[in-house]
């Protein structure tokens, strides 16, 4: 099996963990930047944070400030990465460039090394 791994931001400083991405995503990914490019860019901000479970807790002007786009850019962003299938369980806060809580899909991207029997190939890299 292809793998590859990443490194991303770790819960404390000067921590990292390794991110575990299924080639899948990058499928879903290429599709889904001929319809929205800055979805790429928004999906690629809140994998660097994911932790364990999938759950990604951010807000929407840091992914902004981080992919240098608007906040209503943000939101139509995070609007077809759900729609893909890419995060699900959004929650957002009301207020401009508030909290954003989603969770990233545990079977295209995840923190674990998944297991060897597993049935779709896994990149790793760092």
């Amino acid at each position: 099996m292809a793998e590859q791994r990443f490194s991303t931001n770790g819960t404390t400083e000067n921590e990292q963990s390794n991110l575990y991405i299924n080639q899948e995503f990058f499928g879903t990914l290429g599709d889904l930047n001929r319809i929205n490019p800055n979805a790429v860019s928004v999906m690629l901000s809140l994998i660097s944070g994911v932790g364990g479970n999938g759950a990604v807790q951010t807000t929407h002007e840091a992914v902004a400030q981080q992919c240098s786009i608007s906040l209503n850019q943000v939101a139509k962003a995070i609007t077809d990465l759900e729609g893909a299938g890419l995060i699900g369980s959004v929650a957002t806060s009301s207020e401009p460039g508030g909290v954003l809580a989603c969770v990233v899909g545990v079977d295209l991207v995840r923190t674990e090394k998944p297991d060897e029997t597993s049935l779709s190939p896994v990149v790793e890299g760092m």
